[in-house]
């Protein structure tokens, strides 16, 4: 076992690809030819692992605190910025806003994304980045804030609505 871990079983953490798990354990596992201490790790609809002694992974990180998440909320409630007509200006955006987890982030670009939507129709890719990040966003306030995804996904979708009405 490495002498002292990141993270410690039942943590919550987000992962850029995999989004909001839970640590469920720590498990020998083979990398690369070596058996090596890792990280087993829950979410919703999948399972995966992290080697301990990855050091500072940039792919993995707590889930936010309490602030960041009112940070997040207040971001919401900002008017949308018009987003690049360009689709795959776009495209780089949600890509990046996707690889980086940032809540704040997120937030910034489901408010855009909402605001797009609501001066026109979302493209197929377009919806599903939106949807993708609404729920990436609601599991990690719902981690956060020790509540149920579904009441997050609730209060997410009347401050979303709250927003495109003041606008």
């Amino acid at each position: 076992m490495s002498e002292q871990l990141a993270f410690d079983v039942g943590d919550w953490i987000v992962h850029a690809y995999y989004g909001v798990g839970q640590i469920d354990s720590v498990e020998e596992r083979p990398v690369h030819g070596e058996t090596t201490d890792c990280y087993r790790v829950l979410t919703r609809d999948a399972e995966y692992w992290v080697p301990i002694d990855d050091g500072e992974n940039p792919r993995i990180r707590p889930v936010a605190s309490r602030s960041r998440i009112y940070r997040a909320l207040r971001a919401l409630k900002k008017p949308a910025e018009k987003m690049h007509k360009n689709y795959r200006t776009r495209q780089a955006r949600i890509s990046e806003v996707l690889s980086s987890s940032s809540l704040l982030d997120m937030a910034r670009l489901l408010r855009d994304l909402r605001g797009r939507q609501k001066a026109r129709k979302l493209n197929t890719t377009d919806r599903e980045a939106f949807e993708l990040i609404k729920e990436r966003f609601t599991r990690e306030w719902a981690a956060a804030m020790e509540i149920k995804p579904e009441t997050a996904r609730g209060r997410l979708k009347e401050r979303l609505q709250a927003v495109e009405a003041a606008q």
